[in-house]
């Protein structure tokens, strides 16, 4: 026998005669886990810090506040505004509410926030909901503490 089995006791075993003394024996890795299982514990791994909005709002640099702003907002739904230009889009494309709401909750930034011709701040969101890639363009309105959904696709 080459290597000691090793098991949560102890040594199952004699110990190899050239590392007689020593406690050393060859584990083997642990066994693969499914990917239901990492899906299920994904937001448990890394704990986030959530802020407040008025934390958030004190934040100096207003590119740097869009994206927790619009989270914070988006954590309570009925925060969220949707623009008949936005309704008619999701409905062209099959897109519910509820997926926009997951996507500003939880998207990924895939266009970074910047001002548009008005002088509003804005940005793009993704993320995959019930099998589709949503993207979201919103838009956090700091005066009305609303997230205004100007587009999805």
């Amino acid at each position: 026998m080459p290597f000691a089995k090793a098991t949560t006791f102890g040594f199952d075993g004699p110990e190899p005669s050239s590392l007689e003394g020593r406690r050393w024996a060859k584990i083997a890795p642990p066994p693969l886990l499914t990917y239901n299982f990492y899906r299920l514990f994904r937001n448990y791994a890394v704990p986030r810090k959530r802020q407040s909005v008025p934390q958030i709002l004190r934040i100096p640099k207003a590119e740097d506040r869009v994206v927790p702003l619009i989270r914070a907002l988006a954590a309570n739904a009925d925060r969220v505004f949707f623009v008949e230009h936005a309704e008619q889009r999701m409905m062209e494309r099959g897109i519910t509410r509820p997926q926009i709401i997951e996507c500003l909750r939880h998207g990924t930034v895939s266009e970074p926030p910047h001002q548009d011709a008005h002088g509003n701040w804005r940005c793009t969101l993704e993320h995959i909901t019930c099998g589709d890639r949503v993207r979201t363009v919103a838009s956090p309105d700091e005066g009305r503490l609303l997230v205004i959904v100007i587009t999805t696709f």
